[in-house]
């Protein structure tokens, strides 16, 4: 969830940045301060980034993490969650014998961890199961 809002979103440890689309801004009840960045996405369009939102609060599966993202024009996807976000979270990555990749995030406070195989919505492992005092999802 981002700011209160449900969206499907990429996490892409080659994002050197946090950003999401107008579509998804205009959904949103925040506040955006001035900035003036240029990006150039991987595949070679270019966006100025003329608004951030400096603390906006990404809920995975309970476990909340203010980070900066930034407001794209353009963009094929509608929230994307780079380096930053991992960094904050220390996502940890694991590769399954079933070819899926596990990942782990936590709470800055260590209070909460949530471990989770990231799908398409309405995979058969869309499941929630709660252990151990940690959550424990597919997603």
């Amino acid at each position: 969830m981002i700011h209160g809002h449900k969206h499907s979103t990429l996490i892409n440890c080659g994002y050197e940045i946090g950003v999401l689309s107008e579509v998804v801004a205009r959904e949103l009840s925040t506040g955006w301060n001035s900035a003036d960045w240029k990006m150039i996405t991987a595949y070679g369009n270019r966006s100025h980034l003329a608004k951030v939102a400096e603390s906006m609060p990404v809920n995975v599966h309970g476990v909340v993490i203010p980070v900066p993202i930034f407001l794209a024009k353009y963009g094929s996807e509608q929230v994307v969650l780079g380096r930053p976000r991992e960094t904050y979270d220390r996502k940890c990555d694991r590769n399954l014998d079933d070819g899926n990749c596990e990942i782990t995030i936590s709470a800055v406070d260590g209070s909460d961890q949530v471990t989770f195989v990231p799908t398409v919505p309405e995979d058969e492992r869309d499941i929630f199961v709660h252990s151990s005092g940690n959550l424990y999802a597919y997603l």
